[in-house]
């Protein structure tokens, strides 16, 4: 698993967030970051907390208005994963521990 910083962001979330001006304190302003920087697939993250943090993936996407086996759909649950933003076990999806509170 790829080493992330206690703040939930890796590497890789930060070269597609850009320069960040201060650390966010709280779980609520990294979500906000995270929201801002992801565009479309940060919707998702919405819709995950909105509904206690997990979903199965099909109605992950149905909340979010998408169809879970298209492109647009796939494309950014893997955003998320590749972020560290949220995992997938079987058919769920939960977000991470660090966007929760």
């Amino acid at each position: 698993m790829r080493k992330t910083a206690a703040n939930g962001r890796s590497p890789e979330g930060l070269a597609v967030a850009g320069v960040v001006p201060r650390e966010p304190q709280t779980p609520a302003e990294l979500r906000s970051m995270w929201k801002e920087a992801l565009g479309s697939a940060g919707r998702l993250i919405g819709v995950l907390l909105d509904a206690g943090g997990q979903l199965p993936r099909n109605e992950l996407a149905a909340r979010a208005g998408l169809t879970s086996n298209a492109g647009t759909f796939g494309t950014n649950l893997t955003r998320l994963r590749s972020n560290d933003l949220v995992s997938v076990a079987g058919s769920v999806v939960r977000i991470a521990d660090a966007l929760c509170g």
